[in-house]
């Protein structure tokens, strides 16, 4: 039971150790004086929500999972912008892309900052410039990456995109059963490439293991309201044998796999430059770059670099693997949509090729496939908060200095008004009258104003990428059970935390003809 079960738990025993009796009678101080100093309202009434309960707020109605399920429904019971507390935090859920826009876009100079998360530094994390505050520092890392990943620069990626899809293709051939494992690979060994010109050609890399721990911890950090240690920092003082400390040790384990994922590859790099063996990689050209870029020189400069190269790599780890085997799921719960996707590549490809990137603009219903599979499943279905720098007046509500601000964009991308049977894959609703790609190309998964994702524009081209080249060579079918009926994967649920994944599921994959084989084994010979 942790502090905060027995704080809230009316029938807690009173036989409690001295330690723990003191710690509660902190605690509740604590609480009695952030949740009585109300904050300057200007006589202006609150965003609606649900009713806090006194004290903690409202703490035992937000759940510790899939709290965008909550919010989206709180979203109907109060509308757009849905108020809640828990203790010591202010929390807004914005469930409309309307909503969203208005404070994260429009008036981002004061809804672009991050609240500090004990937890965070705790397991290391800090360095990540998704996590960092609204400051000189966020953009001087920025400014970094923008420069490695700005629209213009992601053409000079994708001969290695192309070559690292055409071997998770043979992998695919070889070991279908696996396929959650070969996104994994694929997604991180694209990035170990580009970033490190590293080769990471084996699901059993060290580097593997650890980015997806390293991920695994940061995405439940940034669940609000998971660690007691978020809203009393002090506990992280006190000994891992005390109520509700056991984070000390989750923490401790957090930190040793984020300085590997920083200095492990980044050091490699490093070495082979010092050794005389040309490397061909982001890390490479920026340590070698003598026009101090961004103004930046000598040990700052390599420390950013150190940092956004992580920051890189953990992108690799997580968020494009989970767009990936949603692909796949999407494609085994959609037939007549694989198959329109498929027709239309055949149409280009002649099923003599794979497609190219050049290609995208005669794929429309592929396109329209895309953004169906960004929509149906979105990564981040809470999104990432974004923390207001300043008190705040959204329709005659009032918005406190420090509240943490979500767009849930679960809610948005199951608007019933725009998203018609929301919940059911459709490519067709990105698609106009005459069967081009219509003007909503926004994916709210990317994220809002200042603090929209940098890498978006390679990730779109690395999810496009794979799905045009996987349906060109495979068909992707439901598995059978033991009375040759299929079996439904409806039931196969999406793991919890900040960013999502599909929990394995079953399929059949086989080439979609003997000629699809040889394809692949021509793809992969030309890029030899």
């Amino acid at each position: 039971m942790s502090i905060m079960d027995q704080f809230i738990n009316p029938g807690l025993s009173l036989s409690l150790s001295r330690p723990v009796s003191f710690a509660i009678v902190v605690i509740g101080i604590y609480l009695a004086v952030t949740l009585s100093s109300s904050k300057r309202r200007r006589g202006l009434p609150l965003p609606p929500g649900p009713k806090p309960e006194l004290f903690i707020g409202n703490a035992r109605q937000l759940p510790k999972g899939k709290q965008w399920i909550t919010a989206s429904q709180w979203g109907k019971d109060y509308g757009d912008l849905v108020y809640a507390r828990i203790p010591g935090k202010s929390i807004l859920f914005l469930n409309s892309v309307k909503a969203a826009n208005d404070l994260l876009e429009k008036r981002s100079k004061i809804y672009s900052d991050r609240t500090h998360s004990t937890m965070i530094d705790l397991t290391g994390w800090a360095f990540n410039l998704l996590h960092m505050g609204y400051n000189d520092e966020w953009r001087k890392h920025r400014r970094m990456f923008q420069q490695m990943f700005r629209p213009d620069a992601v053409g000079d990626y994708q001969s290695i995109q192309r070559r690292k899809i055409h071997e998770w293709l043979k992998r695919l051939l070889e070991t279908p059963g696996q396929f959650m494992q070969h996104n994994t690979l694929l997604s991180i060994s694209i990035m170990m490439s580009i970033v490190y010109g590293s080769s990471v050609d084996s699901i059993d890399d060290p580097l593997i293991h650890i980015g997806k721990q390293a991920m695994g911890i940061m995405s439940d950090c940034l669940v609000p309201g998971k660690f007691l240690v978020e809203t009393f920092p002090f506990l992280r003082y006190l000994p891992t044998w005390v109520p509700g400390c056991g984070f000390l040790k989750y923490a401790e384990n957090g930190t040793r796999l984020t300085r590997e994922m920083q200095f492990v590859p980044f050091e490699a790099t490093k070495e082979k430059m010092r050794m005389g063996q040309g490397s061909e990689s982001l890390v490479a050209e920026y340590l070698g770059d003598t026009d101090h870029i961004g103004g930046l020189r000598g040990q700052e400069r390599e420390d950013v670099l150190r940092h956004v190269a992580t920051t890189s790599y953990a992108g690799g780890v997580d968020t494009t693997v989970s767009s990936l085997s949603t692909i796949f799921r999407a494609m085994v719960l959609s037939p007549s949509a694989q198959r329109k996707i498929q027709s239309e590549i055949d149409h280009v490809t002649g099923r003599k090729r794979l497609p190219e990137f050049t290609d995208r603009e005669f794929m429309p219903y592929c396109e329209a496939a895309y953004r169906e599979v960004m929509r149906w499943y979105p990564v981040t279905p809470l999104g990432i908060a974004h923390t207001t720098s300043e008190d705040d007046v959204y329709m005659g509500w009032f918005i406190p200095k420090g509240t943490q601000c979500f767009p849930n964009v679960w809610a948005m991308t199951r608007d019933e008004s725009k998203y018609k049977d929301a919940d059911r894959f459709i490519p067709e609703r990105f698609l106009d009258a005459d069967g081009k790609p219509n003007d909503d190309t926004f994916v709210p998964a990317f994220g809002f104003g200042r603090r929209i994702c940098v890498g978006r524009f390679f990730a779109d081209a690395t999810v496009w990428y794979t799905l045009v080249s996987l349906l060109a060579v495979f068909d992707i079918l439901p598995a059978k059970d033991e009375d040759g009926k299929d079996i439904d994967i409806t039931e196969y649920e999406y793991t919890d935390g900040a960013i999502i994944h599909p929990l394995p599921f079953p399929c059949i994959i086989k080439p979609r003809s003997i000629e699809s084989i040889t394809i692949i084994e021509k793809a992969i010979a030309t890029d030899i």
